[in-house]
C-alpha cells in the first residue's frame, strides 16, 4: 500500500510541477504580448503626433482658423 501511495504522491508531484510550467509559460507569452502590443500603440500615437505637427506647420493662416458657422435663425411656421 505504501509504494502504490508514493507512486500517487510523486505522479501528483509531476503533475503539478507540469501544470506550474505551463502557466510560466502561459503569463510569460502573455506578458510579451501586451509588451509589443503595447509598443505598437506607443508607435501608432508618435506617428499621429508627427502627422498632426505636420500638418500644423503646413497649415496657411487661412487654414489654421477654422471658421465658426452660426446657426440659422429658424423661420416661423406659417399660419394655417
Amino acid at each position: 500500500m505504501s509504494e502504490a501511495n508514493d507512486t500517487f504522491n510523486q505522479m501528483m508531484s509531476n503533475l503539478q510541477g507540469v501544470g506550474r510550467t505551463w502557466a510560466t509559460h502561459g503569463l510569460t507569452v502573455g506578458k510579451s504580448a501586451l509588451e509589443a502590443g503595447a509598443e505598437t500603440l506607443k508607435n501608432t500615437a508618435e506617428f499621429l503626433d508627427n502627422v498632426s505637427d505636420r500638418l500644423a506647420r503646413e497649415a496657411t493662416p487661412e487654414e489654421a482658423e477654422v471658421p465658426v458657422e452660426e446657426p440659422a435663425a429658424e423661420e416661423p411656421a406659417p399660419e394655417k
